[in-house]
C-alpha cells in the first residue's frame, strides 16, 4: 500500500484545511514528520488510521480528540485519504460525528457522521465502493489485507507501544500478539474442545448413572431384595447379563404355578354361581304369587270408578258429533264482537256529521267523491315541486348575466391598457437590439483580455523563475571559482613540495631522477600543507563539475529569461493586477452583451404575446356582449311564467300548506269512508252466519239424545281425551285378565314351592368362592406383571450398556484432543495450542528482529527467545537480549534508554515482517517510525538510519515522526507542524 494524498480537516489542533501530498514529500523514499511536542504530529498518523479504519493510531488516543476545538462552529470535520494497493488507486472521505449548529433555531445536533470510498479508474473518472461504515471497514480489511491492530503495529509503528511490547511479560506479550496475529480462533478451538471433554465426561457419567438405574429398575421388578441387588452391582457385563437370565427363569416358573391354582377356584365358583341362580328363581317366584294376588284385591276395590268411566267415555263418544258445531258456535260469538268493534271504531274516525250514518252504500259514495278530489290535485304536485327550481334557475341566470357583465368590463380594460405595454416593449426592445449588435467585438475583446490575464500571471512566475535561476547561476559561478582557486591552489603546493615527493622515491645506491647523484645527503622533506597528486586530481574533478554545473545554469537562466520576454510580449507588458482588470471589464462586457441578445428574444416574444393577447381580448369582449344580451331576454321570460303560476297554486290550496299536505288530508278522508264501509258490510254478514250455526247444532244435539245443547255441549270432549278414556278402560280390564291367568301358571306355582336355600346364603357362599378365585388372579397377575415388567428393565439395562460403550468410545479421542491442546496428556511440550500457535510466531519475530538489532548495534546483541511458564505449563513467549561482548544473556529491562529504543526498533521491523507475510504478503509501500530517536549517541544514530534506508529498498516511502533537531540535518524532505498564536497547528512541506 503506498499514500498518495491526505486531507485533514476540522481534526485535532488543525482548525482548518490541510493537505499532505505525499506523493512530493516521499520522493526520495524518506522524510521527516517533525515539530514542536503536542503541535500535531501524531494527529496525522491518526489521520491516516482515523480515514482507513474509523479507529486511532495509538491505543491510548481518545476518539475525543477528533474535532478541532480550534475550528469554527459547524466546520465539517473530515479525514481524506488517496491510496493506492498493486497499482490501483482508491480515495476514501471519513467525517466523525461532531456537535453543528441546527439549521433552524438554536442550540447544537449532532451529526451522525459518514463514509465514502471510492477506486479511480485509469481514465479519472471514479467508480463508488461503498457508503455504508461496516460494508467499507471490510473492504478496506479485505483491499489492504490487515485489521487496524495489525495496521498500527506494521504500518504506523506507534509512540511508546513496541518499547511497552519489548519490556512486558509473557501474558501482555500474549496479548499483544493474539490482537496482532488475531489467534483468538485456536483460543476458541481450545475452549471449545474442552467443553467438548466435558460434554463427553458427562455423557459417559450419565451412561453410568443410565446403566445403574436400569440395573436397579431390573432388579426391582424382579423382587429382589437389597442384598442381591447390592452383591448384582459387583458383576461385570457378562456376569450381569448371565443372573439377569436366572432370574427370568424363576420368575416363569412362578407364573406357571400361580396359573394352575387359579384354574381350580374359578371351577368352584362356576358351581356356586349356579347355586344361587336357582335359589334366587324360587325366591322370585314366591314374590310374584303375592304380588299377583295384592294386585286383584285392589282391582276389585276400584270397580265403581271403573264404572263411571264407562259411562263417561260412552256420552263423549255420543256428543262427538256436536263438538264441531258448539266450538263453531263460539269462534262465531267472537267474530261477531270483534266485528261491531271495529264498526265503531271506524265511525269514530268520520266528521261528526255522518258519525252516525250506519248505511254502507252512502259510505260508499262519500269514498267516490274523495278519491274525485284527490285525482284533481295529483296535477299540482308538479307545478309546486318546479317551483322552487325555476326559482333558482332564475337566480342562476342573473349570477352568469353579472359574471358575463364583470369579464366584458375585464376584457375592456385589457383593450385600454395594451397600446401603452405595446410601446413600452418596443422602445426597450430596440434598446436590446441595439446592445446586442456588438456581441462579436466584446466576445473577442473578452477572449484577448483572459489571454492576456494568464499571459501576466505566467510572466510574474517566469520573473520568480528568472530570478531563482539567476541566483543558482551566481551560486554555480561562485562554486566554479571557489573549486578552480582550490585547484589551483593544490596545485601550486604540490609543485612546491615536488622534490619532497621525489625524494620519498630515492633509495641508497639509487640514482636521483634529477641529478643523477648516487648520493642523497639531504632529501628535502614535505611541508605541513603538501598537497599529492591523488588530492590534486579530486580537485581537478571538482573543478570540471563546477564548471559544468555552472554552464548549465547559465543555459537554464537563459531560457527562463527568453520565457519571461515571451510571456511579457504576450501579456502586453502589464502586470497581473491590470491584466485582471482589464479581463473583468471585458467579462461585465461580454455579460451585458450577452443578456442583452436574450433580452431582445425575450422582450420580442413577449411583445408578440401582447399583440395576441389584444386580438384575443377584442374577440372575447364582442362575443360576451351578445351573451349578455341574450341572457337578459331569458330571465325576463322567466319571471314573468313564474309570477303567473304562483298566483294559480296560490288558489288552488285555499289555506292549505302545499299540495302535498291537502292531497294527503283528501286521500285520509277517502281511505276513512272506505274502513268505514268494509266495517258495516263485515258485521253484517258475520251476524247471519252465527245464526245459522246456532239451528244447525241444536239439531244435532237432540238427534244424538240429548235433553239441551248445553248438554250436550257438556257431554264433549276433543278427541284426545277420549282416546285417554279409552286407554284407561281397556287398561283396567286387560290388567284383571292378565292376573287372573298368572295365578293360574303352572310352573310358577311349581317354582315357588322348591326347597332350596335362600339367596342370602347362597349368596354368600360364592361370595367367598369368588373371593378366593380374585386372590389367586391377584396373586397370577403379580407374577405377570413382574415378568412383563422384568422383561422391559431386561431390555432397557442391554440398551444401557450399548450406550456406555459408544459414549466412551466417542469420549476417548475428544479427550486425547482437549490433553494435547490443553498442554496435557500427550502433549510432551506441555504448552497449550494458542502459546504453541503464538511461539511459533512469536519466533519468527525474533528472528526477524535479530538480523536488525545486530545491525542497529554493530554486532553487539541480538534477540534470545526463553521459555517461561508457571504450574507445569509452558507460556513459551519468553524473550532476552544476548550480549556478544560478555556471552550472557540479559533481561530486556536492563537496556538503556538508547538500547531500548533501538531494540524495541528491530523487534517492532522484525514484527511488521512476519504480519506482512501472515496477510499473503502484503506490500508496504509506505511506512511510519515515531519518536524515540533523541535517546541515541550520533554513532548508534547513524547505524540506526543505516537500517531504516535499507527499508526503502523497493521504493518503500519511510517517514520519521520526531523533533529531534539533528534529524533535520540528515533527512532534507520534512513535513513540519508549526502552531500559531492562538495554539492552532498547520502543515508544511519542506525539500
Amino acid at each position: 500500500m503506498r499514500l498518495h494524498r491526505l486531507t485533514i480537516s476540522a481534526l485535532g489542533p488543525f482548525p482548518g484545511e490541510e493537505v499532505v501530498d505525499f506523493d512530493r514529500l516521499v520522493a526520495s523514499g524518506l522524510f521527516l514528520l517533525e515539530g514542536p511536542t503536542g503541535a500535531g504530529k501524531s494527529t496525522v498518523l491518526d489521520a491516516v488510521t482515523f480515514a482507513l479504519y474509523g479507529g486511532l493510531a495509538g491505543t491510548s488516543t481518545s476518539r475525543d480528540r477528533l474535532h478541532s476545538d480550534f475550528a469554527e462552529p459547524g466546520h465539517e470535520p473530515r479525514a481524506e485519504l488517496e491510496f493506492s494497493v498493486s497499482g490501483v488507486r482508491h480515495r476514501i472521505v471519513r467525517v466523525p460525528p461532531y456537535d453543528r449548529p441546527r439549521r433552524r433555531g438554536s442550540g447544537t445536533t449532532t451529526d451522525p457522521g459518514r463514509v465514502l470510498l471510492e477506486r479511480i479508474e485509469a481514465d479519472g473518472s471514479r467508480t463508488t465502493l461503498s457508503t455504508r461504515v461496516g460494508e467499507t471497514d471490510d473492504e478496506v480489511r479485505r483491499l489492504l489485507g490487515l485489521s487496524r491492530d495489525q495496521f498500527t503495529q506494521v504500518v504506523l509503528l506507534p509512540q511508546g507501544e513496541f518499547a511497552r511490547f519489548l519490556q512486558s511479560d509473557a501474558e501482555q506479550r500474549r496479548a499483544v500478539l493474539q490482537r496482532i496475529f488475531r489467534t483468538d480462533h485456536f483460543d476458541r478451538m481450545t475452549q471449545l474442545l474442552a467443553d467438548r471433554r466435558r460434554e463427553a465426561a458427562r455423557a459417559v457419567g450419565a451412561a453410568d448413572r443410565e446403566v445403574e438405574v436400569a440395573v436397579g429398575a431390573a432388579l426391582e421388578a424382579a423382587g429382589a431384595d437389597t442384598a442381591l441387588r447390592d452383591e448384582v452391582g459387583e458383576y461385570d457385563d457378562a456376569a450381569l447379563a448371565a443372573h439377569l437370565e436366572a432370574l427370568a427363569a424363576d420368575l416363569d416358573a412362578a407364573a406357571a404355578a400361580a396359573t394352575a391354582v387359579a384354574e381350580a377356584a374359578q371351577v368352584r365358583v362356576e358351581r356356586r354361581r349356579a347355586d344361587l341362580d336357582e335359589s334366587r328363581r324360587a325366591a322370585a317366584a314366591r314374590d310374584r304369587v303375592a304380588l299377583l294376588r295384592e294386585r286383584e284385591r285392589a282391582l276389585m276395590a276400584g270397580r265403581a270408578d271403573h264404572e263411571a268411566r264407562v259411562a263417561e267415555l260412552s256420552a263423549a263418544r255420543r256428543a262427538a258429533p256436536v263438538g264441531p258445531l258448539v266450538r263453531a258456535l263460539d269462534q262465531a260469538e267472537r267474530d261477531l264482537a270483534a266485528a261491531d268493534a271495529e264498526a265503531a271504531r271506524t265511525r269514530s274516525q268520520l266528521p261528526r256529521a255522518e258519525a252516525q250514518a250506519p248505511d254502507e252504500a252512502a259510505l260508499r259514495a262519500d269514498e267516490r267523491r274523495q278519491v274525485e278530489r284527490a285525482a284533481a290535485l295529483r296535477p299540482w304536485l308538479e307545478v309546486e315541486a318546479g317551483l322552487q327550481a325555476r326559482r333558482a334557475g332564475c337566480d342562476a341566470l342573473t349570477q352568469d348575466l353579472a359574471s358575463v357583465e364583470e369579464d366584458c368590463r375585464r376584457w375592456q380594460a385589457v383593450l385600454d391598457a395594451a397600446p401603452q405595454r405595446s410601446a413600452e416593449l418596443a422602445e426597450r426592445l430596440a434598446v436590446a437590439q441595439a446592445l446586442a449588435a456588438a456581441s462579436g467585438d466584446a466576445e473577442q475583446a473578452a477572449t484577448l483580455a483572459h489571454e492576456r490575464s494568464l499571459a501576466s500571471v505566467a510572466w510574474s512566475a517566469a520573473l520568480a523563475e528568472v530570478e531563482a535561476a539567476e541566483q543558482r547561476h551566481r551560486a554555480a559561478a561562485d562554486a566554479s571559482v571557489a573549486a578552480t582557486d582550490a585547484h589551483q591552489d593544490l596545485l601550486q603546493r604540490r609543485l612546491d613540495g615536488i622534490a619532497a615527493e621525489l625524494a620519498q622515491g630515492l633509495a641508497p645506491g639509487g640514482a636521483c631522477p634529477v641529478c643523477g647523484s648516487l648520493e642523497h645527503p639531504q632529501p628535502a622533506r614535505a611541508a605541513a600543507d603538501a598537497a599529492d597528486a591523488e588530492a590534486v586530481r579530486r580537485a581537478e574533478g571538482v573543478r570540471r563539475s563546477a564548471e559544468s554545473d555552472r554552464d548549465r545554469a547559465r543555459t537554464a537562466l537563459d531560457a527562463r529569461r527568453e520565457e519571461a520576454q515571451s510571456w511579457r510580449a504576450r501579456a502586453a507588458g502589464l502586470d497581473p493586477t491590470a491584466a485582471e482588470l482589464e479581463h473583468v471589464r471585458a467579462a461585465q462586457r461580454l455579460s451585458e452583451v450577452v443578456t442583452a441578445a436574450r433580452e431582445v428574444e425575450r422582450l420580442g416574444a413577449e411583445l408578440a404575446s401582447v399583440r395576441a393577447e389584444t386580438d384575443e381580448a377584442r374577440a372575447a369582449r364582442d362575443r360576451d356582449q351578445e351573451r349578455v344580451a341574450t341572457l337578459r331576454a331569458r330571465l325576463t321570460a322567466e319571471r314573468e311564467t313564474l309570477t303567473r303560476d304562483a298566483e294559480d297554486l296560490a288558489r288552488t290550496l285555499g289555506g292549505a300548506t302545499s299540495v302535498a299536505d291537502l292531497l294527503a288530508t283528501v286521500q285520509e278522508r277517502a281511505n276513512a269512508y272506505g274502513r268505514a264501509a268494509d266495517a258495516v258490510a263485515t258485521r253484517t254478514g258475520r251476524a247471519s252466519a252465527r245464526d245459522r250455526l246456532r239451528v244447525e247444532a241444536e239439531h244435532e244435539a237432540a238427534a244424538a239424545g240429548f235433553a239441551s245443547l248445553a248438554a250436550a255441549a257438556e257431554a264433549v270432549r276433543d278427541p284426545a281425551s277420549i282416546e285417554s278414556l279409552a286407554d284407561a278402560v281397556a287398561a283396567v280390564e286387560q290388567e284383571h285378565a292378565a292376573v287372573l291367568a298368572a295365578l293360574a301358571d303352572p310352573d310358577l306355582v311349581a317354582t315357588a314351592a322348591l326347597a332350596v336355600p335362600e339367596p342370602d346364603v347362597a349368596q354368600k357362599a360364592l361370595h367367598a368362592a369368588v373371593a378366593e378365585l380374585e386372590d389367586e388372579h391377584g396373586r397370577q397377575a403379580v407374577l405377570r406383571q413382574r415378568v412383563a415388567a422384568y422383561d422391559r428393565r431386561r431390555r432397557d439395562v442391554e440398551r444401557a450398556l450399548r450406550a456406555r460403550s459408544e459414549a466412551r468410545a466417542a469420549a476417548a479421542p475428544v479427550r486425547r484432543m482437549a490433553d494435547v491442546a490443553a498442554g496435557q496428556g500427550a502433549n510432551r511440550l506441555r504448552m497449550t495450542l494458542p502459546t504453541y500457535v503464538l511461539r511459533a510466531r512469536f519466533l519468527s519475530v525474533v528472528e526477524a528482529g535479530s538480523r536488525r538489532l545486530e545491525r542497529m548495534s554493530s554486532g553487539r546483541y541480538s534477540f534470545s527467545y526463553v521459555e517461561e511458564g508457571s504450574g507445569g505449563q509452558r507460556a513459551g513467549l519468553g524473550l532476552a537480549v544476548v550480549d556478544h561482548f560478555t556471552g550472557r544473556g540479559r533481561d530486556t529491562r536492563t537496556l538503556s534508554g538508547g538500547e531500548s529504543f533501538y531494540a524495541s526498533l528491530a523487534l517492532a521491523l522484525g514484527l511488521a515482517d512476519v504480519v506482512t507475510g501472515e496477510a499473503g504478503g502484503v506490500d508496504l509501500e509506505t511506512l511510519f517510525i515515531d519518536e524515540g530517536f533523541g535517546s541515541l549517541d550520533p554513532d548508534t544514530l547513524d547505524q540506526v538510519l543505516d537500517v531504516i534506508d535499507d527499508l526503502r529498498d523497493g521504493g518503500r516511502a519511510v517517514g520519521i515522526v520526531s523533533h529531534v533537531a539533528e534529524l533535520k540535518e540528515r533527512v532534507p524532505d520534512r513535513l513540519e507542524v508549526r502552531r500559531d498564536a492562538r495554539g492552532a497547528s498547520h502543515l508544511r512541506l519542506r525539500g
